[in-house]
């Protein structure tokens, strides 16, 4: 008998249980459990929308706009074209430094009056003229002169040859004195200035009606008759000497 209690139990246990599971929120009519889509937090199988979205932002804001890539090859092509300025400012300069008594030169005899007439002399210009030749000639330092040395390979070098040098051949040459540069065989070459200085001298225009030059009124033309190799003097002055 306690056996039959005990299967009865158990069957009313069971059919108590089926109806809890028939009655359950979880189950469909069919009695099936329902899936739901339930995403727990830490999850890895399944991400939030939020965050592809978050995804996609990021992707779009690694690209670098088009603006600001203009902006970058715009600072590069003005940094090369200083370097490129700077090289050749550098260049120019060492080119012009060793040019630079030329320019000099140049720039005082242009700020000269031109020369309107010339003679020689044997011993001092007449009045109104000066020597046209009119320099030194710096001279020469002490030194010592190895040219005939069996010991030393340098020829010349200046300073006094000491005791080694002497004694392996080398010997000691004297310094020249400047020497004053006014002559030319003997002769000073005299030079007549008139008029004002090449810088302010008044400049022929062009022709009207032809290709030659002309001069203001009260000047004349002197030169070649062109415009480029002409000057313009007063009347009452001789032209400048210009071959």
């Amino acid at each position: 008998r306690k056996q039959m209690d005990n299967q009865q139990l158990k069957e009313h246990l069971l059919d108590r249980d089926n109806v809890r599971i028939v009655n359950s929120p979880n189950m469909n009519q069919d009695g099936g459990p329902i899936h739901r889509n339930v995403h727990h937090k830490g999850e890895p199988d399944e991400k939030p929308n939020v965050m592809n979205t978050s995804t996609s932002s990021v992707s779009s804001q690694g690209a670098v706009p088009n603006y600001l890539k203009t902006k970058i090859a715009y600072q590069v092509i003005v940094i090369l074209f200083g370097l490129i300025t700077m090289i050749i400012a550098i260049i120019s300069s060492s080119g012009v430094g060793s040019y630079t008594y030329a320019v000099s030169d140049f720039t005082a005899n242009w700020n000269l009056r031109p020369i309107v007439d010339i003679k020689t002399a044997l011993s001092e210009c007449p009045a109104g003229y000066e020597n046209l030749i009119n320099a030194e000639w710096p001279g020469t330092q002490v030194g010592c002169d190895c040219t005939y040395s069996f010991r030393y390979n340098t020829k010349l070098a200046t300073g006094m040859c000491d005791a080694n040098q002497t004694q392996s051949g080398c010997r000691t040459v004297s310094p020249t004195k400047p020497m004053p540069l006014n002559k030319f065989y003997s002769y000073k070459i005299c030079g007549q200035r008139s008029g004002s200085n090449f810088v302010d001298m008044e400049r022929p225009k062009k022709q009207f009606g032809g290709t030659g030059a002309e001069c203001s009124y009260g000047y004349k033309l002197c030169g070649s008759g062109s415009k480029e190799f002409s000057v313009c003097v007063s009347q009452n002055e001789k032209c400048p000497i210009n071959h």
